[in-house]
């Protein structure tokens, strides 16, 4: 029997058609709660799912069994995992998908080896072979060329047939979003809020977004430490005026008193990102607060084709460190840097002839040339005044 679109049970295929009944069929000891649920659903229709998420909240368990569900229901398919270091994908992400494998109700057609699962047909000739132009693989995420060339085309309807999933997203730069927008139809984006400025941080940010036609394009799951059942059910004992029992509806997710000595003893930040699941943004985080940044980002591509400054800065640095060219401009609202460029100059006379290629580059004017008299910037100074830019 091939493995596209069933498995084998003791009885006839079962069509896994739902995500959720092939979890119920393969793992019918597993509860996922609401916000798990609506994950799982939200990798299966829309294009970008991103979860934003507390501590202990069950973010790796729910991640590992979307990557199973989704392969196995699906041929050819292809899932690329990635996270911040070997130890988070292989111990964490991974682990958690071994151990479904190694706990499902039915032997899965999986063959297991290291941070690479391929599907095996289960009858017929090719009994035992791999199936062509499938792979569920991890990668860490250092070098964009890993995560590129993944490429399959979508399934009839359209039917989506690959997937990455960005786990520990705050700690995976933004050139590792990127290098994927060519080949996934699907992705799924879910870690804590720890301080960070890419994609993770931009996505959860902004929120839901849906296109022209109304079709949801990316969709924000914020798992916070209220989501767990178990601190769900002390809330609502408490709500009808009854002492907490403190039963646990599903172990392993955050208990209410591990809730409520959190909200006591941990501080606004651990709590923001631990409990709450949002980005802090106290002034401790950053050295720029983010709107300052996004600001900065905004005037930068706004003048990001001009070619005019007003000032050139340079630090000459002799002394053996890098020699620096800085080009700035100004309106009568702000003031922006045009163009910053750090390099080795043994011969000083590089110095001169950078400065005057970047005078004429930018329309700057020698009375606007400034440069920091230490370091030799007084004989610079003197070499430009006399190539004929007497108001250095």
């Amino acid at each position: 029997m091939s493995v596209v679109g069933a498995i084998k049970t003791k009885k006839k295929p079962i069509p896994l058609l739902d995500p959720m009944k092939l979890i119920q069929t393969c793992w019918p000891g597993v509860t996922l709660y609401k916000e798990q649920r609506e994950i799982v659903y939200s990798v299966d229709d829309v294009p970008e799912t991103i979860v934003p998420a507390g501590n202990q909240l069950g973010k790796d368990f729910v991640a590992a069994l979307i990557c199973l569900v989704f392969f196995l229901r699906r041929s050819p398919c292809r899932i690329v995992t990635t996270s911040v270091d070997s130890h988070q994908l292989e111990k964490v992400l991974w682990g958690e998908m071994k151990q479904f494998i190694n706990t499902s109700k039915y032997p899965l057609p999986l063959d297991v080896k290291f941070l690479d699962i391929r599907k095996v047909h289960t009858s017929g000739p090719n009994r035992g072979r791999e199936v062509d132009k499938s792979y569920l693989i991890g990668r860490v995420a250092k070098e964009p060329e890993g995560l590129l060339g993944h490429h399959l085309p979508r399934g009839p309807n359209g039917q989506p047939r690959t997937l990455v999933v960005y786990d520990e997203g705050s700690g995976i730069g933004d050139e590792m979003y990127k290098v994927t927008e060519s080949w996934r139809h699907r992705a799924l984006i879910i870690g804590n809020c720890f301080p960070c400025a890419n994609f993770f941080y931009k996505g959860s940010k902004r929120g839901n977004i849906k296109d022209s036609d109304g079709d949801w394009f990316r969709k924000v799951i914020r798992i916070k430490a209220e989501n767990s059942p178990n601190v769900k059910l002390a809330h609502a004992e408490i709500k009808a005026d009854k002492k907490p029992s403190h039963r646990e509806l599903i172990p392993g997710v955050v208990s209410f008193r591990d809730y409520q000595n959190r909200r006591m003893l941990w501080d606004e930040m651990q709590q923001s990102i631990g409990l709450d699941a949002e980005f802090y943004e106290g002034i401790e985080v950053k050295l720029y607060p983010m709107p300052h940044i996004e600001a900065a980002e905004t005037i930068a591509k706004r003048h990001l084709r001009s070619k005019m400054g007003k000032t050139l800065g340079i630090d000459p640095a002799m002394g053996g460190d890098n020699t620096s060219f800085a080009v700035s401009d100004q309106d009568e609202e702000e003031g922006w840097l045009c163009y910053l460029e750090s390099l080795k100059t043994p011969d000083t006379m590089l110095i001169v002839d950078k400065a005057i290629i970047l005078m004429n580059e930018w329309g700057i004017i020698d009375s606007n040339v400034l440069i920091d008299a230490g370091g030799g910037g007084v004989q610079i100074a003197n070499n430009l005044r006399r190539k004929g830019f007497p108001n250095v």
